[in-house]
């Protein structure tokens, strides 16, 4: 990993760019703010302190960072790049899974989780699953039942992993749908699946992402993307 020196003030990610480096702040306190409209004053998302890692969504989902994060006294931050980060960290974390073993687990008690937009998820979102945006999922961890094993799951992939690599973090058993339901193998199943009758959902209903366990164990601490 290579270290940085930053002074107070200092952006280290800037939200809109593509992600190129996974971090992990090692000295010093930071802020996530995020910008939702052009012209709108950014909102504080997270304040963070020493030995939180942050920049991972990014780099998985090969989306614009979605917040921008700045230091609010002097610190240094370890920043590790994308290729070293998805052989060394990523991948060792993710638990993927095929869908005939998915639905195994399914009839067994595990849960899906659909990462995807609420357009996407009322589009074709699987039976029984819970709709929590990729970008919505740090803010909502700290109300999800940990005793739970997930499937997480979007069209391709992606989003799925940077998800369940979240989860993982955090102390959740998540798996990945491995390609996600649009790859061929899966896609001709998704319309049975839906017919499928839905197993109990531990957030109450399947399209309310704001209804979670009412008691769950230790919170995660959320980082910013």
């Amino acid at each position: 990993m290579e270290a940085i020196v930053f002074n107070r003030g200092d952006i280290i990610v800037r939200q809109g760019e593509m992600g190129e480096y996974f971090y992990f702040l090692s000295k010093g306190q930071a802020r996530v703010f995020r910008q939702a409209r052009e012209g709108e004053p950014p909102v504080l998302l997270a304040e963070l302190g020493a030995g939180v890692s942050f920049g991972e969504e990014a780099l998985v989902a090969d989306l614009p960072r979605n917040a921008n994060v700045s230091m609010v006294t002097e610190g240094r931050v370890m920043r590790l790049c994308k290729a070293d980060f998805e052989e060394l960290v990523l991948e060792p974390t993710l638990n993927r899974i095929e869908w005939v073993d998915a639905e195994k687990l399914t009839t067994a008690g595990a849960h899906r989780v659909d990462v995807r937009f609420p357009e996407e998820f009322e589009d074709d979102g699987l039976t029984g699953a819970l709709n929590v945006p990729l970008g919505m999922l740090r803010m909502c961890m700290t109300k999800i039942d940990r005793r739970i094993e997930y499937i997480v799951y979007c069209n391709d992939g992606k989003r799925s992993a940077a998800s369940a690599f979240l989860m993982a973090s955090g102390g959740f058993n998540a798996r990945v749908l491995n390609g996600g339901i649009t790859t061929q193998g899966s896609i001709d199943k998704v319309d049975d699946t839906k017919n499928n009758i839905p197993a109990a959902n531990p957030f109450g209903s399947a399209s309310n992402a704001d209804i979670f366990a009412e008691e769950p164990p230790a919170p995660a601490s959320p980082k910013p993307t």
